[in-house]
């Protein structure tokens, strides 16, 4: 996740109720281009973008079946999105999530989603604050806005909002899973899920 955001986890896929985590996807065995293989992947509806490659944060959208990202709007806002450099990628909305991570020098994907059929299970929403409040400029592509920001030890990444970066609206909406310890008893984060980016609800954190 961005240095500029409180950090998320990228946990191993645990089995909990009410997630479905697809089937094991591998990207180094398929020739076509990376980018078409996640879009074939996630299927149709807009999501967000947002990953990590060996020289910074990759942010973006998917908009009616394209993918826009931030370098597409202005090259110095961001890497391009390459299979041999990528680290980890998460394509999400408040349906389902692709989660692609490097292991062992080989990327490797699942798409995960809520599946009401396999149960309940307890949970929250947490609305994670960008700590980005140095705006760098705004550049446009094919309809999305991104602003560039820094945060205070120097980091930038551009987000795919239009945010002047002095009023702390934005957010990065999480949803985590709990189960029981078997034997304290005690509830725990299992399994954690992006939803959205989004504004922060009226008067709250």
């Amino acid at each position: 996740m961005p240095h500029d955001a409180t950090p998320i986890q990228i946990r191993r896929l645990m089995d909990v109720p009410a997630l479905c985590h697809g089937d094991a996807i591998s990207f180094d065995a398929v020739e076509k281009p990376c980018q078409e293989m996640i879009l074939s992947i996630w299927g149709v509806g807009d999501a967000w973008v947002l990953g990590h490659v060996t020289d910074g944060v990759l942010w973006g959208k998917i908009v009616k079946g394209k993918m826009i990202l931030a370098k597409d709007a202005d090259t110095s806002f961001g890497p391009s999105l390459d299979k041999n450099r990528l680290l980890d990628l998460r394509i999400f909305c408040p349906e389902k999530e692709l989660r692609i991570w490097r292991q062992h020098g080989k990327l490797k994907g699942r798409l995960v989603q809520e599946d009401c059929t396999k149960g309940y299970c307890s949970g929250y929403d947490e609305n994670q604050i960008f700590l980005s409040a140095n705006s760098l400029g705004q550049a446009e592509a094919d309809g999305v806005t991104f602003s560039r920001l820094r945060g205070p030890s120097g980091q930038t990444h551009a987000i795919p909002v239009d945010w002047n970066g002095t009023d702390q609206k934005w957010r990065l909406k999480v949803r985590h899973y709990l189960s029981s310890n078997d034997k304290s008893g005690m509830l725990t984060v299992t399994e954690s899920r992006l939803l959205e980016v989004c504004l922060k609800p009226g008067g709250g954190f």
